[in-house]
C-alpha cells in the first residue's frame, strides 16, 4: 500500500486560505482521504477488527459494515477507555491514539456524553485558532485581534476511574491556550489568567467585565460561547455598575463578589486606580444603557458568539446593548465531537448566518430529513430514568438524569454488535431488532427521540446516507460523523439546511436538534425551530402592553385527553405604566401562539384538528424561575455555566416541579400547573 500521510488531513496550518483552496480542488477526494486515515489509524484497535474494518475499506464497505449510531453505541467502549484499560493492558480499544482527557458535552438534549480527545484530534484547536483569526481579520482588519473581553472560564474537572479529567470543551479550550499559547493571551486579552481559571462563572464574568472597563480604550471585540452569556454580562453591569466604578476608581476588587484572594489580587493588578475613568464611564451609564457598547468601547469592531439556535431569541436584547450598526457574528459551529463549519461572510445578520463544512475535521455523512417527517423521527421513544456511567469498580462517575436524558441497556460490545448487511445503494440495513427496548419509554411516554435496542443501536432496520458531495440546495439533512477520535458514523443529531456552496463545499444553516419535542402518537412533528419562530412572534405583541418575555420553555402535558404543550413563560414589564392593575391575558396570548405554530407547522394545526392535540397551554411563572433553573442545573446536574442552555422542553420529574412551584397564572380555567388563580 502506497505511503499515506495522516498528517496532511489535519494540518497544522489551516487558515481561510487553505480552506478555499480545499473548496476549489473537490470535498469528494478530500472526504475519501478524511475517511482512509481515520481507519488507518485506528486500524489496530478492537473496536474497528470487530467489523473488519480498515485502510483499504472504500467508504461504500464502510457504509455496509458499519451501522448508523447514537452514543449509547459507544458507551461500553468509551466507559473501556475511561477506566484505564488501555494503560493497564496496552491494548487499543476504541482509540490508537492516547487519550488524554474525555470532553463532557453540555447535556441539553440527548444527557451529558463523554467524548474522547486525542493527542491527535486536539490538532482541531490549532486550526480553530487560525480559521477564526485569519477569518476576522480579513473582514475587519489585523487591529480588530489586538484586544479582546474572552468572556469564558473554567469549570471543575471530573475525575474519571482511570484518572483522566472529563471537562467540558470551552475549559479544554482554555487549558490548551494558557498551556501553549500564554504569551498570546498576556498580550491579547484583557483578563488575567487567573480569571480564566477561576470556576466560578459568577464571579468571573464580574472580573472579565472589569478588565475589559478598564481596557476601553484598547478593547477591540467583545467575545463569548452563547449570546445568553454577554446579556447576562451586560444585564449585571446595567444593574451593578456603581460597586463596578467603585472598584475601577479605586483599583481594587469587590470581597462581596470575588471570593478568591488570588483573582481579587490578579484582576487589581490588571486594572489599577483610574478615577478618570470611572468618571467617563459613569456619565454614559447614567445616559442609559441603550447602545452602551459603542460608547465606553468605542474601537470594539464586532461581536462575537453564537446566536444560532436556541441562542435566536438572545438577538434582540443584545442588540439592546450594542446598538443596530455593531456587527454581531457567529463564527464557529462546533460541538465537542468535532469542528463542523466557520461562517466565511461575518458581516450576514444573525438571522441568515450560514457555516460553511469543513471536510477534513471529520468525514460527514447525512442522512437525508424528508418533508413529512420534517423532525427527523425514527417513531422510537425516548427513556427518561437517566442513565450512571459505571466504572471499572461499579462506581458512578458521571450522571446523566438530564431534561431530556435517555437510557440504554448496558450490554458490552460484543452483545450488543451483530452483523450488519447492506443494500448496495449506502443503505445500512441492521437486522434482528430487539424490539423491547425500543419500546421503551418515558414515565408519561410523551416525548419522542431515540433508544437503543441490544441489537440495534438506531433503532430501525436502514437509515440512508449521502456524501458531502451529495447534497442538494435548499434540502435539509440530519449531521452524522466519523470522526478522529473513535467516533464512527455517529449521529450528531442536529438537523441542518443547505443554503448554497462555496465552490465544493456545501454552507448550511443550523435548523433544531432532533428529538427536542413531538408528542407520540400525535401525526405532527413539532421542532424547536418552530416553536423558537413562534414564541418571539408572539412576544412581539406584548411590547404594546410595555412588557417583554424573559425566558421559556415548555412541558408536554399527558394529563389532560388528548394531551397538549404547556409553555412556561417568565413575563417582565417594562414601562411603569404597565400596571399591575391592567392584567396580563394569558388566554389570548395563549391563542396567539397557537395561531403562531399552526402558521409555522400545519401538521400542528391538523393534529388539533383531528383532536390528537389539545390546544396549548400558557403558564406564568414568578420572577427568576429561569435564574433557579440555571442555578439548580449548574450545581445538582454539573452543567458547565459557559456551555449551559435553556432546555426547550422539560421531562424530568424534578424540573417540572421547579416550575409547578414557580407558576403563579395559566391561560386555562383550571389547571393542575397553578393551584392558584
Amino acid at each position: 500500500m502506497e505511503h499515506y500521510d495522516i498528517g496532511t488531513m489535519r494540518p497544522a496550518v489551516y487558515g481561510i486560505n487553505e480552506l478555499e483552496q480545499d473548496a476549489a480542488a473537490g470535498c469528494e477526494q478530500i472526504q475519501q482521504q478524511v475517511l482512509r486515515g481515520i481507519l488507518l489509524l485506528h486500524e489496530k484497535t478492537e473496536y474497528l477488527q470487530r467489523y473488519n474494518l480498515g485502510p483499504t475499506s472504500t467508504a461504500e464497505d464502510f457504509k455496509a459494515l458499519h451501522p448508523v449510531c447514537d452514543y449509547p453505541h459507544f458507551r461500553e467502549w468509551v466507559e473501556r477507555e475511561a477506566s484505564g484499560e488501555a494503560e493497564r493492558t496496552s491494548n487499543q480499544i476504541l482509540c490508537a491514539e492516547k487519550i488524554f482527557q474525555f470532553l463532557l458535552s453540555s447535556g441539553t438534549t440527548s444527557g451529558r456524553k463523554l467524548i474522547p480527545e486525542t493527542v491527535g484530534s486536539m490538532t482541531r484547536s490549532v486550526r480553530f485558532g487560525q480559521l477564526t483569526k485569519t477569518l476576522i481579520q480579513r473582514h475587519f482588519g489585523a487591529e480588530s485581534t489586538d484586544h479582546s473581553l474572552r468572556l469564558v472560564n473554567c469549570s471543575a474537572p471530573q475525575i474519571l476511574p482511570g484518572g483522566l479529567p472529563a471537562i467540558p470543551i470551552v475549559t479544554g479550550l482554555i487549558n490548551l491556550a494558557l498551556k501553549y499559547d500564554l504569551p498570546r493571551v498576556l498580550r491579547e486579552d484583557c483578563s488575567p489568567p487567573e480569571v480564566y481559571t477561576h470556576t466560578l462563572h459568577d464571579e468571573a464574568s464580574y472580573c472579565h467585565v472589569l478588565c475589559a472597563l478598564a481596557a476601553r480604550g484598547k478593547l477591540t471585540a467583545l467575545r463569548t460561547t452563547f449570546a445568553v452569556t454577554l446579556v447576562t454580562a451586560l444585564t449585571d453591569l446595567e444593574l451593578n455598575w456603581a460597586q463596578f466604578m467603585h472598584d475601577i476608581r479605586t483599583g481594587t476588587v469587590s470581597e462581596e463578589r470575588i471570593s478568591s484572594a488570588v483573582v481579587r489580587d490578579a484582576v487589581a493588578r490588571r486594572i489599577g486606580a483610574n478615577p478618570g475613568l470611572a468618571d467617563a464611564l459613569e456619565a454614559e451609564f447614567r445616559e442609559g444603557f441603550e447602545g452602551i457598547v459603542p460608547r465606553i468601547w468605542p474601537r470594539v469592531k464586532f461581536v462575537e458568539c453564537i446566536f444560532t439556535g436556541p441562542m435566536t431569541g438572545y438577538v434582540a436584547p443584545l442588540r439592546r446593548f450594542t446598538g443596530p450598526d455593531l456587527p454581531l457574528v457567529s463564527l464557529t459551529y462546533a460541538c465537542s465531537e468535532s469542528l463542523v463549519g466557520v461562517n466565511v461572510d461575518l458581516r450576514d445578520e444573525p438571522s441568515s448566518v450560514r457555516y460553511t463544512l469543513l471536510p477534513r475535521e471529520a468525514f460527514w455523512e447525512f442522512i437525508p430529513v424528508d418533508e413529512s417527517d420534517v423532525d427527523g423521527q425514527t417513531g422510537n421513544r425516548s427513556v427518561e430514568d437517566g442513565t450512571a456511567f459505571v466504572g471499572e469498580s461499579g462506581s458512578r462517575w458521571a450522571e446523566t438524569d438530564d431534561d431530556l436524558g435517555r437510557g440504554a441497556g448496558k450490554q458490552s460490545g460484543g452483545e450488543r454488535e451483530s452483523k450488519a448487511q447492506s443494500n448496495g445503494n449506502g443503505t445500512d440495513c441492521h437486522g434482528n431488532a430487539n424490539g423491547s427496548a425500543d419500546e421503551a419509554t418515558s414515565e408519561n411516554g410523551s416525548i419522542t427521540g431515540e433508544t437503543e435496542s441490544s441489537e440495534n443501536p438506531i433503532g430501525v432496520a436502514c437509515v440512508k446516507t449521502v456524501g458531502m458531495h451529495e447534497l442538494e440546495l435548499g434540502r435539509c439533512y440530519e449531521v452524522v460523523l466519523t470522526n478522529w477520535a473513535g467516533l464512527y458514523r455517529y449521529r450528531l443529531e442536529d438537523v441542518i439546511k443547505v443554503e448554497g456552496f462555496l465552490q465544493s463545499l456545501p454552507q448550511v444553516s443550523f435548523q433544531y436538534r432532533r428529538g427536542v419535542l413531538s408528542i407520540q402518537g400525535a401525526t405532527e412533528h413539532m421542532t424547536e425551530k418552530d416553536l423558537t419562530g413562534a414564541v418571539l412572534e408572539t412576544a412581539e405583541g406584548l411590547a404594546l402592553t410595555g412588557r417583554q418575555l424573559v425566558e421559556y420553555t415548555t412541558a408536554v402535558d399527558t394529563g389532560c385527553v388528548p394531551p397538549r404543550y404547556t409553555v412556561f413563560a417568565e413575563i417582565v414589564r417594562l414601562r411603569k405604566d404597565a400596571s399591575d392593575n391592567v392584567k396580563l391575558d394569558l388566554e389570548s396570548l395563549a391563542a396567539s401562539l397557537d395561531a403562531a405554530l399552526s402558521r409555522r407547522n400545519s401538521l400542528y394545526e391538523n393534529s388539533i384538528k383531528k383532536h390528537e392535540l389539545s390546544p396549548l397551554e400558557v403558564c406564568l411563572v414568578k420572577p427568576s424561575t429561569f435564574e433557579e433553573l440555571f442555578r439548580y442545573r449548574v450545581k445538582e446536574h454539573g452543567i458547565d455555566a459557559g456551555q449551559y442552555k435553556v432546555p426547550r422542553c422539560i421531562k424530568s420529574q424534578e424540573l417540572r416541579e421547579i416550575f409547578k412551584r414557580a407558576t403563579i397564572g395559566s391561560s386555562l380555567a383550571v389547571s393542575h400547573w397553578c393551584e392558584r388563580q
